[in-house]
């Protein structure tokens, strides 16, 4: 594919301006055109200070005048489709700024999900929660979950540029919406996270290449739009295309039930962790399994790991390190990862509206620098192999489509193009699934352990018993393990790595009521709606009134029966539908075999936050009535992913080798 020419671009508040200038402008100019007429028609001559006032005025009332327009035709046809709206959340400002504001002061001292919990109480499983004069439909109920990811997937999406387009040359709306990718686009680009994978609602299937874009498509977007739009359509239908064909491959039992990679690096991580705890220090075991997850995920994606487990581990901040902490490439890399993920979360609160608070910069881009540091060289060396072997005619019959035994995923994405950037895009996306999920597993699985030995102890005892210990896991000593499956599970269902997540409608939906008394709800077109399986993973209505304990056994007892057999939708850790995640057995592969190697080396593990006071959460989140087994010892938070604020400091006994 032929590589892209970037052009300087203008920060994110200025271009947005820019596009709003016909709403800018249409306003004032309206009133010249009035003025105009009745001094030349009808001969009536305004005062000066009126028709300033008149063009002072005109933008607000022009504003005001569409947001009312916008919800009686929304209120019409929710009428006409014998349904109504969601309920909205009760505010007092324009554009509920005061919720807003509410939502980030509580933000800094309440459980991650409380505000959600309470509207969830207050308005029930559906409601609408409206910012800067947007709606944003929130949703915890499975059926309306299950007909966005699966039964009605088509009629929802990511946020691409393709299904924009398509609504624009349909008249339905403007080449703008209240769609995620602009708000993923900085540090995600084109990649599997933010784009849509199927040409479901194009007018023909989707071209193999580029080059053979033609035929009814082509001639449908040629005789529509101006052409550079044109070759916009080809570039985001070859980039779409590739993402989970190109990947699935990867992801196939032969590949990852091949533990090596897990266990050099797994026993690396454990070394040092052991060093440090022998001198009577905590670890912090967030930042060690997010290392592990990182040099495992590089492996197996580029063919050799970062290897940010060479870099010291933290220390608490009770305890002065010996040396001066060296910061390695990896540590930068990362810190600037979580950083730039950090604030790519924050846009969602905004929704379009986010450029106006990152008016002069992208506060986004000015992590990317450091990451580009680390990934670049590992990309343009694969574009440079690629091109030699071509050259010396090494891979000439070799088909795209042939995944070599020894091919990496980023060899295997050169043989599709040439540009960098798609290239980046995609490993990133992957980096997130492959690291940041699986890390935040582990962490909360041993937090888990910290605070119920009974279950540690039930769980080492399988593991001694099916692995033995010293024996390395395999994937027949994971298969076998039920605990240890129910375990992960009971881990998954409490602290889901994506506690939040989003389509966006395509066009009218009308969500039909599941309850006596409840009403259908009306889904206008091109609105994001949201919906949260970590609230809905804890309904009580849902999973029983032990819902907000942890308790593995309920995927072994009669309570799978029912409650998850009967509404399998009510679990979702890893997606549903066409989207689902590809990577879900080999997480489980990677969690259970870390997990394993783990409890073979320590008997026993100790929460140990108040080694690092940053680490523990205030009252408000650490009594908060929506806490696991009613306290929470860990401060959960949420970008992309989610994680333990400022780690999770542990201690651990050593096993006694019998």
């Amino acid at each position: 594919m032929k590589r892209r020419t970037t052009m300087p671009s203008l920060p994110p508040g200025p271009r947005y301006l820019i596009a709003q200038l016909p709403n800018v402008f249409t306003p004032p100019i309206v009133v010249f055109s009035l003025t105009y007429l009745a001094r030349s028609q009808l001969h009536i001559s305004l005062p000066t200070w009126l028709v300033a006032l008149a063009y002072l005025l005109s933008w607000p009332i022009a504003f005001t005048a569409l947001v009312q327009w916008h919800d009686y035709t929304n209120a019409r046809r929710a009428r006409a489709s014998g349904a109504v709206m969601p309920p909205e959340i009760a505010h007092r400002w324009p554009g509920s700024i005061d919720l807003l504001r509410r939502v980030f002061a509580l933000d800094k001292t309440r459980y991650m999900i409380h505000s959600l919990l309470e509207w969830a109480e207050e308005y029930g499983t559906v409601y609408n929660f409206r910012v800067m004069f947007e709606d944003r439909i929130m949703t915890t109920e499975p059926e309306y979950i299950k007909m966005m990811l699966a039964t009605d997937f088509c009629h929802y999406e990511k946020g691409t540029f393709v299904h924009r387009v398509q609504a624009y040359v349909q008249n339905t709306d403007k080449l703008l919406g209240p769609l995620i990718n602009d708000q993923l686009n900085t540090l995600l680009g084109q990649g599997v996270f933010n784009s849509d994978g199927m040409f479901r609602s194009l007018p023909c299937e989707a071209p193999a290449d580029p080059p053979s874009f033609t035929g009814e498509m082509w001639k449908y977007a040629h005789n529509s739009l101006a052409c550079d739009i044109c070759q916009r359509i080809a570039e985001s239908c070859y980039t779409v295309r590739f993402h989970r064909t190109m990947t699935r491959p990867f992801f196939s039992r032969d590949r990852i039930t091949h533990f090596d990679i897990f266990d050099r690096h797994a026993e690396h991580a454990l070394d040092k962790m052991a060093d440090r705890l022998r001198q009577g220090i905590p670890v912090d075991w967030q930042d060690v399994v997010s290392r592990f997850t990182l040099d495992s995920a590089t492996e197996f994606l580029f063919g050799k790991d970062v290897r940010s487990l060479d870099a010291p581990l933290p220390y608490p901040s009770t305890v002065a390190p010996p040396t001066p902490p060296r910061v390695h490439p990896a540590d930068r890399c990362v810190r600037a990862f979580e950083a730039a993920l950090e604030a790519t979360s924050v846009r969602g609160r905004f929704l379009q509206s986010w450029p106006l608070f990152e008016f002069w910069g992208d506060r986004v881009k000015k992590y990317l620098r450091t990451i580009d540091e680390l990934v670049d060289p590992i990309v343009e060396n694969a574009l440079k192999s690629r091109a030699e072997k071509i050259n010396a005619g090494i891979v000439s019959n070799e088909s795209k489509e042939q995944v070599r035994d020894d091919e990496t995923l980023l060899e295997h994405l050169a043989k599709f193009t040439n540009d960098p950037k798609d290239i980046k895009d995609e490993i990133l996306n992957i980096l997130i699934a492959g690291r940041d999920t699986t890390a935040c597993t582990l962490t909360f699985a041993v937090y888990a352990l910290a605070e119920h030995p009974d279950v540690l102890k039930r769980l080492r005892t399988e593991v001694m018993s099916v692995v033995g210990p010293s024996g390395r896991p395999t994937y027949e000593h994971v298969r076998e393990m039920k605990y240890m499956r129910a375990f992960i599970n009971e881990v998954l269902r409490l602290w889901p790595p994506v506690p939040v997540n989003s389509r966006c409608s395509i066009e009218p939906m009308t969500w039909k009521s599941i309850k006596p008394g409840q009403p259908d709800y009306y889904i206008p077109p091109r609105t994001r709606c949201l919906y949260s399986v970590l609230i809905m993973h804890r309904r009580k209505d849902l999973w029983g009134p032990d819902a907000m304990n942890f308790d593995p056994d309920r995927f072994l007892d009669d309570r799978v029966q029912k409650y998850l057999v009967t509404n399998p939708f009510i679990f979702l850790p890893f997606n549903a539908g066409p989207r689902i995640c590809l990577g879900q057995q080999f997480a489980y592969n990677e969690v259970s075999f870390m997990l394993v190697r783990l409890l073979q080396r320590f008997s026993s593990i100790a929460l140990r936050q108040e080694a690092h006071p940053a680490a523990m959460p205030p009252p408000g989140v650490e009594f908060s009535p929506f806490a696991v087994d009613g306290r929470e010892k860990v401060w959960m938070r949420s970008h992309l992913t989610a994680y333990a604020k400022n780690g999770l400091w542990i201690a651990m006994n050593e096993a006694v080798q019998e």
